[in-house]
């Protein structure tokens, strides 16, 4: 398998993945192609664009960090 880290859970994360995690997920779960090969690292400080990354890569594995003391809740 396969992680590839596409929206992390700190503050700065804005900079850059705010813009690009959308067409990375697409990209990454058109790779995938129903294999459950590819899996994302999705920070859960941002549930609603967890919500619609879920939305992109269906039944993909997500392994979801920022739970706690970064704010994230399940």
């Amino acid at each position: 398998g396969l992680f590839v880290l596409c929206r992390t859970s700190n503050p700065e994360s804005d900079e850059y993945q705010k813009e690009m995690w959308e067409k990375l997920a697409k990209d990454v779960a058109a790779r995938d192609s129903g294999k459950k090969q590819w899996g994302l690292v999705f920070g859960a400080t941002h549930p609603e664009e967890l919500k619609r990354a879920r939305e992109i890569v269906g039944e993909m594995v997500l392994l979801v960090p920022g739970v706690g003391t970064q704010g994230g809740s399940i």
